[in-house]
């Protein structure tokens, strides 16, 4: 795989990601969706963050908890993002599994 169609690709994954992570969002309002976002990292890559100051009460979904209000049980959502965030990374891996060659950019070519 040349630089280019790295390159490519990363734009592909990304999509993915955001996708992947909105998509197992848990839905009320559709505001948690909406805070979930994409950006550009200084290394190349990129990361996927929710805005807390969109949706404050998004940790609350992630985590675990206990509260009167679910008669003793446990978070019904908790663990969705990292479930996403795992789904996605193996389906990362696939796409990424072959090998970068760099052109134009060594003496000897």
């Amino acid at each position: 795989m040349d630089i280019y169609r790295f390159n490519k690709v990363l734009e592909t994954l990304k999509r993915d990601a955001l996708k992947a992570v909105k998509q197992s969002a848990p839905v009320r309002t559709y505001n948690l969706q909406n805070s979930i976002k994409v950006r550009d990292l200084p290394n190349g890559g990129f990361e996927i963050f929710i805005d807390t100051n969109q949706a404050p009460y998004a940790e609350a979904t992630i985590g675990p908890w206990v509260h009167g209000r679910w008669h003793g049980r446990q978070n019904p959502n908790e663990g969705w993002y990292d479930e996403s965030i795992e789904q996605f990374i193996k389906t990362a891996k696939v796409r990424l599994s072959g090998q970068i060659i760099r052109r134009g950019v060594d003496k000897d070519e």
